[in-house]
Parts: structure tokens; sequence; C-alpha cells
């Protein structure tokens, strides 16, 4: 890791400065309805219409990742490399980038879950004590994929390994794309999707044990490894993308 890296890391980071706001902007307004129309009913031992059940905006920062790659695949990467930026300098950067982005959104979660999601469950209690039923609960996603039963620094931990394999598959997708491998790749899916359509069912199979393995593996530490695993295999062959892609 030299210098280039951290200055290329830099430059994705700043590059990303409209999806952050746009994000920023999605929580506040979840953080607003929560203030105005749910907080205040449940305080003043008000019911809610059919009960209210609400989701932690911490979920939203699960968009930040894919989106991110797809920006830093599409936009800087030919950018940089016409600008004469080392091709090895862009790669470790983008890995840096990535992994920054993912320890940020998995601690904020964590961070979020344990403070604003348990401060709006305790109110949501007491305005069940006043008006039964009035609030259903507040989901995390940390909560509703099961990362939540070996405690904090494991739940961390899987979310920064499922946000991380994310990041590289969006980005090696978007990177290969316009390339021998990006027409492969294109070709497998489109051949998927017609296998989808003969045989929804052993499909549908397929996508809930590989589901099983990346997202809902009791076993926490086979969840992290097999999406650590991935994240490597995406990342070789983003390396190998980026060696091979042509100036523009």
């Amino acid at each position: 890791m030299n210098k280039n890296a951290f200055a290329i890391a830099k430059t994705n980071i700043k590059s990303l400065r409209t999806v952050c706001r746009m994000l920023a902007a999605a929580c506040l307004m979840l953080i607003a309805t929560d203030a105005i129309v749910v907080i205040p009913p449940l305080t003043a031992g008000e019911s809610l219409t059919g009960g209210s059940y609400e989701w932690s905006f911490g979920g939203l920062l699960y968009f930040l990742l894919p989106l991110a790659a797809i920006i830093i695949a599409a936009r800087n990467l030919p950018r940089i490399l016409s600008l004469g930026g080392k091709r090895k300098g862009f790669f470790f950067g983008c890995l840096l980038t990535y992994a920054v982005l993912a320890g940020f959104a998995a601690l904020a979660n964590v961070f979020l879950y344990y403070t604003y999601d348990k401060l709006v469950a305790w109110l949501g209690h007491l305005g069940n004590a006043k008006v039964p039923n009035s609030f259903l609960g507040i989901g995390n996603i940390m909560e509703d994929l099961g990362w939540l039963r070996y405690g904090a620094v494991v739940a961390f931990l899987q979310q920064f390994a499922f946000l991380l394999m994310a990041a590289m598959a969006a980005h090696t997708i978007t990177a290969v794309q316009g390339t021998w491998i990006g027409w492969a790749a294109d070709g497998l899916l489109v051949a998927l999707l017609v296998v989808w359509m003969l045989k929804p069912v052993d499909m549908l199979e397929h996508i809930i044990n590989l589901a099983h393995t990346f997202v809902f593996q009791s076993n926490a530490i086979k969840q992290i490894l097999s999406c650590l695993a991935l994240s490597s295999v995406c990342a070789v062959l983003s390396r190998l993308t980026i060696d091979w892609r042509e100036i523009s």
C-alpha cells in the first residue's frame, strides 16, 4: 500500500459527495417522520392507526457500498487511467476505499441500533403501556438477518464482510463491461435468466442456498469467511480487468 493508493482512495471518497448527500437526506427524512408522526403520539398515549412498525434508517447505509462501487468503476477508473494514473495504485486505492466505507457503514449501523433504535423502541414500549399494540417495534437489518445473536462485535464483522463483498461484486461487474469478460458475464446472466424462466423452482432453491451461505448463515465464522472469499475472487477479476483495460 503506497501513497498513490491513499491518494486514489481520497479521490474516490470525494467523488461520492452526491451519493452521501442523497443518503443523508433520506436518513433525515426518516428521522423527521419518526419525530413528527410516530414519537409524539406514543409519548402522549395516543393510538397509531393500525399500529406502527418502524424500519431503522441504518439500513440505508447498505446502499452506500454498491452505489460507490458503480460510480468508482464507471467514472473514476477511465478518468484516472486517462490521466496516467497507475493501475496498481488504482486497484489498491479501491480496496482501501471499500474497506473504509464498509467499516463506516457497519460501525454506524451498530451504533444506531444501540442508540437511536433502542430509544425509539423504549418510547414505543411506553406508548404500549398506555395504548396496547400501538407500537409493534423497530426493525434493523442486522436483527432481521440474525447477525446480532453473537453481540455487537461479531455483528460488525458480519456486516463488514457482507458489505465489502457487495462493493467488490458491484465494482467488478461494472468494470468488466466493454471487455470480453463483461460479454461472458452478460451471457451467463442471460443464460441464468432463461433457466429461471424454464425451471423457476430449481433456480429459487439455488438462490436460497446462496443466500443462506452469504447472508443467513447461522455460523458467523462461515458467513464472514464466505463473504471474504467471494470478495477475493472479485478482487482478482477486478485486478485483471484493470490491467487489461485500454485507455479511452
